[in-house]
């Protein structure tokens, strides 16, 4: 199989992940690994995937999906179809602590931008992010896609701490 230059430098942020759990992952000693690339079997045709996934090992269903980007710039994380893999995403779980997004750190990147890339792509497509997963967003207090909307073009999506904990950025 052929791997172009970024996707050997995003396996390698899945590498620091596996290695250091505990930068990315709270109470990370609870968790175990148990799926590499797992593909996302729900909505839609197109094939996407997490690039880890991490179990409870007590508590069962407890999942979080950990998705490795390694963007030269941050314009890149959600744009396109990586739009429609967000809203993959979305659809497979059921909270925000179930989700993490690690960027590779790059020049002047910043979690500021990072939180301002996100909000500018749902921007893009508010009613098809919200209805995702509907009931994900009610619960962060997000009644309907023109909330979504208007949270988004007030820079106040990402202030909330359930959305804020998904976003990563390491060296």
């Amino acid at each position: 199989m052929l791997h172009t230059r970024d996707n050997c430098k995003a396996r390698a942020t899945s590498l620091e992940v596996i290695r250091n759990p505990q930068k990315y992952l709270d109470d990370h000693e609870a968790f175990e690994l148990f799926e590499l690339e797992e593909q996302i079997k729900r909505g839609g045709t197109d094939k996407f995937r997490f690039d880890l996934k991490y179990r409870h090992k007590v508590t069962v269903g407890t999942i979080i999906f950990v998705d490795t980007e390694n963007y030269e710039s941050l314009s890149g994380i959600f744009s396109g179809r990586n739009l429609d893999q967000l809203k993959a995403y979305f659809r497979e779980i059921t909270d925000f602590s179930q989700l993490r997004i690690v960027q590779q750190k790059r020049g002047a990147m910043d979690l500021k931008g990072f939180k301002a890339v996100l909000q500018s792509a749902v921007l893009k497509d508010p009613v098809g992010v919200f209805n995702s997963n509907q009931a994900l967003f009610r619960s962060i207090n997000t009644a309907n896609d023109q909330v979504l909307k208007a949270l988004c073009q007030q820079n106040k999506l990402i202030d909330d701490g359930d959305l804020m904990q998904i976003l990563l950025l390491i060296r």
